[in-house]
């Protein structure tokens, strides 16, 4: 009978009291030896063949093999165990170099993950949001290089300068969804008065000639006579304009931001604009609600100059670029006289950047502003059922050419700024 047989009959309680007794002992012994190899960490060889020879008893014989089977499934255990331990260990290795920084970068955003082809995250970003709320300063170039979970240095490029005006590069770095420029003027929002329609009551249906009341006269209590406004526009009244401009210089170009005396529906604008040959980078303000918020000052461009390589999803937002380098033969200019494609392009824009949770708060916090009342949704709604009508417009240009607008009918005040 062997000794695994034996052991079967031990754990059956079928032994006799003796051979019970001699396994009880074996078993005892053998513990002594597992202990003993584990305090010590080593295990010894034991030289089996001497042994064996010195045995001259088929019990003796039997202890040696049974004790030489407890030595080799040790070392199988502690082999295991080496085994297990290294590949956690390679695992934990591999987590921390691969998966551990794009399950932490996740968190935060990231300038530099491509939507799609060789378009970054950021340069759509940025593309879509200038044109939407920087008239003048469009963006859609955007180089980056990760410095660490979060972390990254950002080159904002100018895609095109006008007349003799040096590109204008802005460059920056992104701390865990904190943007910070190193030229704090660079990308600001323009103020939130500069189109007279803006934050006023206005009716819609009428124009503002009609609704501006004159300078009034109050006389205060010590005698001294209070000049009442309504008007709360930058540009102030006409007259203010065109006193402005008089004053400017012939020879520089400038961005001037017109409030136009009445809402123009899409078409009209179109055949308005065709008047002037000396406005650039033009960018139109459409009416997104039908109350006072309406003016939002929020836009988009009318402009044949905005060329771009960027790839998007073109399903989910037809036309949120005009340009499209994968499609032959388009019109680009022809795209933005009609208003079906305009009022795509502006509602594709408009559900994009209501998507880009953490840039859109990263640009707000970028530049001191609060747009947390823009309910791109209900803009969205109010275009689709209203379609595009236009209460003013941005564009660049000189002093001429804006002597002649302040003088058109269709025109109530100008608000200029330097372009730089």
């Amino acid at each position: 009978m062997t000794y695994r047989e034996l052991l079967e009959l031990y754990k059956q309680g079928k032994l006799e009291e003796q051979k019970r007794k001699e396994i009880e002992a074996d078993i005892e012994k053998q513990d002594a030896i597992s202990e003993y190899l584990y305090e010590e960490d080593v295990l010894p060889e034991f030289d089996f063949d001497d042994i064996n020879s010195e045995a001259e008893n088929e019990e003796l014989q039997t202890e040696m093999k049974f004790a030489k089977m407890i030595q080799r499934s040790i070392r199988r255990a502690f082999i295991k165990l080496g085994v297990v331990v290294a590949i956690g260990v390679l695992a934990t290795i591999l987590f921390v170099q691969l998966a551990l920084p794009n399950i932490v970068s996740a968190f935060y955003y990231d300038p530099g993950k491509i939507v799609k082809g060789y378009t970054n995250q950021m340069s759509l970003d940025m593309a879509v949001y200038t044109e939407l709320y920087m008239p003048g300063y469009y963006r859609n170039d955007i180089s980056t290089r990760k410095r660490g979970y979060g972390n990254y240095e950002i080159r904002i490029n100018q895609p095109f300068s006008i007349d003799d005006h040096k590109p204008n590069t802005v460059a920056g770095k992104i701390e865990r969804n904190k943007l910070t420029y190193y030229n704090n003027n660079s990308l600001t929002y323009p103020g939130s008065n500069i189109f007279e329609w803006s934050f006023y009551n206005y009716d819609y249906r009428k124009s503002l000639s009609d609704q501006v009341a004159k300078p009034q006269e109050r006389k205060r209590k010590d005698g001294s006579i209070e000049i009442i406004l309504s008007y709360n526009g930058a540009a102030g009244l006409p007259k203010d304009s065109e006193e402005v401009i008089e004053e400017l210089d012939s020879k520089q170009s400038y961005l001037a931001y017109v409030s136009l005396d009445r809402i123009l529906s899409y078409e009209e604008f179109v055949k308005f604009l065709t008047k002037w040959d000396e406005l650039y980078d033009i960018w139109c303000a459409p009416l997104v609600a039908s109350d006072a918020n309406g003016a939002r000052n929020i836009g988009f461009h009318y402009n044949t100059n905005y060329g771009t390589g960027l790839e998007w999803d073109k399903k989910e937002y037809p036309y949120l670029q005009l340009w499209d380098r994968e499609a032959e033969d388009v019109d680009i200019e022809k795209q933005m006289k009609s208003e079906v494609i305009a009022k795509q392009h502006f509602i594709s824009m408009l559900d994009y950047i209501d998507n880009q949770k953490k840039f859109y708060e990263m640009m707000n916090a970028a530049n001191e502003a609060s747009q947390s009342q823009d309910k791109y949704q209900q803009y969205v709604d109010y275009v689709k059922k209203n379609g595009l009508n236009i209460y003013g417009f941005a564009a660049v240009t000189q002093k001429e050419e804006l002597l002649k607008l302040i003088d058109d009918k269709e025109v109530y005040s100008i608000y200029v700024t330097n372009y730089e």
